[in-house]
């Protein structure tokens, strides 16, 4: 494997090229948030985390320094 140059290759690498694993984590975190049903996320560096709450319709802010 070669080192990711970009940040669609770390989506890649993270499972966002296999849609049935995207799929499981999406769902994962789509009965996460139905369990707890937050107002907002902060994913810190959970793209599949960003992704469901952008499904959920909830609001997500990322945290940068």
């Amino acid at each position: 494997m070669r080192a990711p140059v970009s940040y669609a290759d770390v989506l890649l690498g993270l499972g966002f090229a296999d849609a049935a694993a995207l799929l499981k984590a999406v769902q994962a975190w789509l009965q996460l948030f139905a369990q707890v049903r937050p107002a907002a996320v902060v994913p810190d560096y959970a793209p599949a985390a960003q992704l469901a709450a952008h499904l959920a319709g909830l609001r997500a802010a990322i945290a940068r320094n």
